[in-house]
């Protein structure tokens, strides 16, 4: 069976969030906290500003990127349930 990192499988074999409570799963909302929106608001003009400079390296185009699509239902999702 698949499980996803922070979560657990309930008695009734839905997956929960480690803090949720009891069975119900609650999506995080990250585009809902105040980090979130500074990255997204700054990102595009920080990385311009940057270019003349210098590239920032890969990795961190990367994570950062990575951040902004993690939790946004629009890139996606996996709902899992154990059937056995």
């Amino acid at each position: 069976m698949a499980r996803a990192m922070g979560t657990r499988v309930g008695p009734s074999g839905s997956l929960s969030a480690l803090h949720g409570d009891g069975d119900r799963y609650e999506r995080h909302r990250p585009e809902e906290t105040v980090l979130y929106r500074v990255v997204r608001s700054y990102w595009d003009s920080f990385r311009e500003r940057v270019e003349p400079i210098g590239s920032l390296p890969r990795f961190v185009v990367r994570e950062v990127e990575e951040y902004l699509r993690c939790g946004i239902l629009e890139y996606g999702f996996m709902r899992v349930e154990c059937c056995g």
